[in-house]
């Protein structure tokens, strides 16, 4: 894949039954869609062992037409085609993809649970940060959640992989009496005396992290 493809497959995962239902056929572990994006083009997206191959050919020939990868590819019908090809790569996406920008244990085990009980999902607002998303309550649009990735030196630790945390709300200046140090520290980016992070990465444990979350949603429902 190259350019605006890799943008619109970046931290997501392939969802075998949404891929079928969409209309993915599967072989094996290969699954293959063949989809037309008008008279004379399609396009063919093949996922196997979570690697994703794009192409856009010709229907006559079924000779690959590469120019719409090229950045730098000049002309109407280049630039028409190219976005016809985004269009249709970005919709395969939306129906057959899920987002997978967090992928530690613990990430996952909160967001689910944010998503069965609150039936809230991840909202990314920032399209520069897209390793920042918020959960918020439906009835007044506050945010309760913040999930990111957070260098290992805001902890005093060493190590060039961000960590994946979960930054939640508490009662006013409460949030001091959280922190251990090795679970639960400062907000990042945030107000640290109604804010706390915490570190996913650690071994707290997930009914830990659950009751935290709840008490951040109270917390984002009263009227301030």
């Amino acid at each position: 894949m190259k350019n605006f493809v890799e943008k619109i497959f970046k931290n997501k995962k392939f969802s075998i039954q949404k891929a079928l239902n969409y209309g993915f056929k599967q072989q094996g572990e290969i699954f293959q869609l063949i989809k037309s994006i008008d008279d004379n083009f399609e396009v063919c997206v093949c996922v196997a062992n979570d690697i994703v191959e794009t192409k856009v050919v010709e229907k006559d020939s079924q000779d690959p037409y590469i120019l719409v990868f090229v950045e730098d590819a000049q002309g109407e019908f280049v630039g028409k085609l190219k976005e016809k090809c985004m269009k249709t790569f970005q919709n395969i996406c939306d129906n057959c993809f899920e987002s997978e920008v967090f992928k530690n244990k613990n990430a996952k085990l909160a967001i689910d649970y944010i998503k069965q009980k609150y039936q809230d999902g991840l909202e990314f607002l920032w399209e520069k940060f897209d390793d920042n998303a918020v959960c918020r309550r439906k009835d007044n649009k506050k945010w309760y959640a913040l999930f990111t990735k957070v260098s290992p030196s805001f902890f005093g630790m060493d190590g060039a992989e961000k960590f994946e945390v979960l930054i939640l709300r508490t009662e006013l200046d409460d949030a001091a009496k959280l922190f251990d140090k090795k679970n639960i520290f400062p907000a990042y980016h945030m107000n640290k005396r109604n804010w706390f992070s915490v570190l996913l990465d650690s071994k707290i444990s997930p009914e830990c992290i659950f009751d935290l979350i709840d008490k951040s949603y109270l917390k984002a429902g009263k009227k301030t």
